[in-house]
């Protein structure tokens, strides 16, 4: 049985707004990478083309993309079933060169939103099956609720993935990212001397790094928290709602997601 601690909403560095850009880019920069590596999103790859199929579209709009996440990895396991699912990225602090860079290496199904982007009031302009990973548990539950009745309005699919866990052993799995913070820091494309220099000349990004993974995890949503915002967030009962925990390969803490899709 998992032990659940005490949710904390505190606060990320890379949520500031004070905070210089080139240390946000560096925090998702990172996070781009870990994810990249041990691609703990494999696991929800059915269950998302379901939801984009039930929703009856084949483009997302990702929401809090930060440096691209899983998305080199993930919109290829996606279109593998034969599917043309194309992505836009969105942001409210554009890491322009890594999303850039992203963009490249899957020209014509990858692009990203050129303006900031709220994700509590998406443009009108912007359609698809809204996805966020790795950024729900920034949100404090007024706002994560104003995500979801955002998509309600418009009649937009929308799913919350999440690799962290409000446990002890999500505490433990997000501490040990210290180390490799170093390891990386020299391999991430692009290379930025901003990155290279905050993590070894002056050591800031692998402290940075761990607190936010740290928070991260202590910021996290349960099944149950997500399925009661979720309801908070669509009175008329207009959606169906599913949450839950899928186990990921080389992990030993699962991916916790909310999917809704408009009732037909």
């Amino acid at each position: 049985t998992v032990t659940t601690v005490r949710r904390i909403q505190f606060f990320e560095v890379g949520d500031l707004a004070w905070c210089p850009a080139p240390m946000r880019d560096a925090i998702t920069d990172y996070l781009h990478h870990a994810q990249n590596i041990f691609q703990p999103y494999l696991a929800i790859v059915p269950l998302l083309r379901q939801a984009i199929e039930r929703a009856g579209t084949t483009h997302i709009v990702d929401l809090c993309s930060g440096a691209a996440g899983s998305w080199l990895h993930l919109l290829p396991a996606l279109r593998e079933a034969g599917s043309e699912i194309t992505v836009q990225m969105t942001d409210k602090f554009i890491n322009r060169p890594a999303l850039t860079h992203a963009c490249a290496q899957l020209p014509g199904r990858l692009t990203f939103f050129p303006q900031p982007v709220d994700a509590t009031a998406m443009p009108e302009s912007l359609h698809g099956f809204r996805t966020v990973f790795s950024a729900f548990h920034h949100f404090p539950p007024d706002q994560a609720r104003e995500i979801l009745a955002d998509a309600v309005r418009h009649g937009q699919g929308i799913g919350i993935f999440e690799f962290t866990q409000r446990s002890y052993l999500g505490l433990r799995r997000a501490a040990a990212i210290l180390p490799f913070i170093f390891y990386w820091a020299a391999r991430i494309q692009p290379f930025r001397w901003s990155r290279f220099l905050l993590t070894w000349a002056v050591p800031l990004m692998p402290l940075i790094v761990t607190f936010e993974s740290i928070v991260s995890s202590l910021r996290t949503y349960t099944p149950a928290e997500l399925l009661a915002l979720a309801r908070a967030a669509d009175p008329g009962e207009r959606y169906s709602w599913e949450t839950g925990e899928l186990p990921t390969s080389g992990s030993t803490v699962p991916v916790t997601y909310l999917i809704g899709t408009p009732k037909h």
